[in-house]
């Protein structure tokens, strides 16, 4: 009976935390909670490391332009992440705030899902992109470590891409006089705009 009575608690306590876990992924910040978790975990158990790729990165970035900011260094490099996100959200609220008006759509009733669904998907990506950076690391003295990464992150774009043509898609529902290929479109062009605006602060 006692074995019983544990066996019941246990299948408890995993259906409660099946459902809770369930929950907690219907939220907007959901996946900005977990790329969060995932790297200061990362940053907590591999801290040896992060200090002397911090002391490497100094001597690197004062050689380079004599001044080094903190948030180039870990576990502070989180910050330029959560700007990108912003970034990413600005690009992809002008875009849609201008493709809504000229179609003449309610935007109070498609804007901000939109926004909230591409910043899902946005942190959705990142934190597939630091898992598999961190998977591949035990590669890193492989011959075939350049062609693991170019591959994984270009596979990794192509689907963040095409994620946000099927959202876009899915969201706005076009009349008779405007073809889907237009909405989809526009949905190829905020993750490709954004990433210009990246490449060319980059490379201020």
């Amino acid at each position: 009976m006692k074995i019983q009575f544990e066996q019941t608690k246990f299948m408890e306590s995993i259906s409660i935390g099946y459902h809770l876990w369930k929950e907690f992924r219907t939220k907007d910040w959901f996946y900005l909670s977990l790329y969060t978790l995932i790297y200061f975990t990362h940053c907590f158990f591999f801290w040896d490391q992060m200090s002397v790729m911090n002391t490497n990165l100094e001597s690197e970035l004062m050689a380079r332009n004599g001044v080094v900011y903190f948030w180039q260094l870990y576990p502070f490099q989180i910050i330029p992440v959560y700007v990108v996100s912003f970034l990413f959200v600005l690009v992809s609220a002008g875009v849609l705030i201008v493709f809504l008006k000229l179609k003449n759509i309610r935007m109070k009733f498609l804007l901000l899902p939109l926004i909230r669904k591409q910043f899902q998907l946005f942190f959705y990506i990142l934190s597939l992109l630091y898992i598999g950076n961190l998977c591949l690391g035990y590669f890193h003295d492989s011959e075939v470590y350049i062609i693991l990464i170019l591959c994984f992150w270009f596979g990794l774009y192509i689907y963040f891409v095409k994620g946000n043509v099927n959202l876009f898609n899915q969201m706005i529902r076009m009349d008779s006089n405007h073809p889907s290929s237009l909405s989809k479109g526009i949905g190829y062009l905020i993750p490709i705009l954004w990433s210009i605006c990246i490449i060319c602060l980059v490379r201020i």
